[in-house]
């Protein structure tokens, strides 16, 4: 347990601070007041109170544990990127209604933690970009009620990594950018409750990740930005507990992707930024599993997008950043299956935009590509789109105003020539795209993104 002295010191200095705002607190309301806590009931969306990015500090958690107490309904608190630190996670720490707590990005330490671990509620909480360090996620390992838990860029170390392995009631734990190393990749894959891990960027090196691919009970394994070359994926082949991965920014060429393919039960792939080439894609291809595939900057070109163009199953496709032109776009036309499509950056021209208008999709993205008011003109007239993503080309203001008369879709639009660009700044603070949509396209491994992908997916 930390030291209680050290807790009593930041106790002291929390009434030292205290008195000081009581000074002021008349004169400080009167000049400003939070625009979050005066609208607090427009934050509210089910079960859920989202009040991230609101600028909020300690003084205000009373006001919001008030709240809380006054709407029983709500058990899930978002006060992500905020300026909150151990005194306010105390406050919310003795709350017995909220069961998830999302709190990163916020200045807590390991003292916070150590309180959010003895509470009577929480099954889900996120601590993400704090400094809680190993003896935080020390304390945090011995809850028994938490089966939720990010602690991603922590400074948690290989101490704090192998208290967690520990623990037997998590089920969903995120660990990225901690630099756990390879100890503690191997201590964490002889845990037998977790089903999702996310160890992004921690060295963990070609025999902790051979070590958690050897996991029989993990669903979803993130290892991306870890420098893994094949040797890493030996027997990979024969897992049959996974059905995400996500090896994005590592070295895997096309052997390895071979290998990938092979596994009996794989259904969501990031393999972005690893030279698998056209062969390499050419075996993910044909496999009869994957509805969710990541591919960007892969080196592919138009052979890859002939590969790709039978498949029956993949519906969220992402082959940014590569080469495939108005070829490989013509070819990706044929699938019929896709729900969403990325081709941003593949030098795609009016003919290979033109070619996409019948495919199924409800998202395509089409960014810094060459596009003009010809591919714009015929974009135009999609009636399956819900977002669609065609910033940054060559579209003057004849191709916007069409597209934006498709009321059926909402369209992004800034970067065209310059006399679109009027246009377009209206479009972009009126027609925002979807904030969860675009955190899903980038973090599709996470729960909140699978959940709704599910949903998506079912229809």
């Amino acid at each position: 347990m930390i030291r209680k002295s050290a807790f009593c010191l930041a106790l002291i200095i929390g009434v030292m601070s205290s008195s000081v705002f009581a000074k002021e607190e008349g004169t400080y309301s009167a000049k400003r007041k939070n625009g979050c806590l005066e609208k607090i009931d427009e934050y509210v969306y089910e079960s859920y109170l989202h009040l991230s990015y609101c600028k909020l500090h300690n003084r205000d958690i009373p006001q919001i544990l008030t709240y809380l107490d006054e709407h029983p309904q709500i058990t899930k608190l978002w006060l992500a990127n905020n300026d909150i630190n151990d005194l306010g996670v105390e406050l919310l720490a003795a709350n017995t209604q909220l069961q998830e707590l999302d709190l990163s990005y916020n200045h807590i330490s390991a003292i916070g933690a150590e309180a959010l671990a003895q509470s009577s509620s929480l099954v889900s909480l996120s601590l993400n970009h704090n400094y809680i360090g190993s003896l935080g996620a020390a304390a945090l390992a011995k809850s028994t009620l938490l089966t939720e838990l990010q602690l991603n860029d922590n400074r948690i170390g290989l101490f704090g990594a192998e208290a967690l392995a520990k623990n037997t009631t998590l089920d969903l734990l995120y660990l990225d950018d901690n630099q756990v190393g390879m100890r503690a990749a191997k201590a964490l894959a002889k845990n037998t409750t977790l089903t999702m891990l996310s160890l992004q960027n921690n060295l963990i090196g070609r025999e902790g990740a051979q070590a958690l691919i050897q996991n029989g009970t993990l669903k979803y394994l993130g290892l991306a930005n870890n420098h893994l070359y094949n040797d890493a994926l030996a027997s990979i082949d024969k897992n049959e507990s996974l059905i995400s991965l996500d090896l994005y920014g590592n070295k895997i060429d096309s052997d390895g992707a071979k290998l990938i393919a092979k596994m009996p039960n794989l259904s969501l792939l990031y393999l972005d930024h690893n030279p698998i080439r056209n062969e390499g894609l050419n075996a993910l291809a044909q496999t009869s599993n994957l509805f969710f595939l990541s591919v960007g900057n892969c080196g592919l070109d138009e052979e890859s997008a002939q590969a790709l163009s039978v498949s029956s199953t993949i519906k969220y496709l992402s082959v940014d950043n590569n080469f495939l032109g108005d070829a490989g776009a013509i070819a990706l036309a044929k699938m019929n299956s896709l729900w969403f499509l990325d081709l941003s950056n593949n030098t795609i021209g009016d003919e290979g935009a033109s070619a996409l208008v019948n495919i199924p999709a409800e998202y395509l993205f089409l960014s810094n590509n060459h596009i003009g008011d010809v591919g714009a003109l015929t974009l135009a007239t999609m009636r399956t789109l819900k977002h669609l993503d065609v910033s940054y080309n060559q579209i003057s203001s004849i191709g916007i105003k069409a597209l934006l008369s498709n009321t059926q879709m909402k369209v992004r639009t800034d970067g065209n020539l310059d006399d679109a660009s009027i246009l377009s700044h209206r479009n972009k603070a009126k027609n925002a795209m979807n904030s969860l949509n675009l955190l899903c396209k980038q973090e599709a491994y996470t729960k909140a993104c699978l959940l709704f992908l599910k949903k998506q997916l079912a229809k």
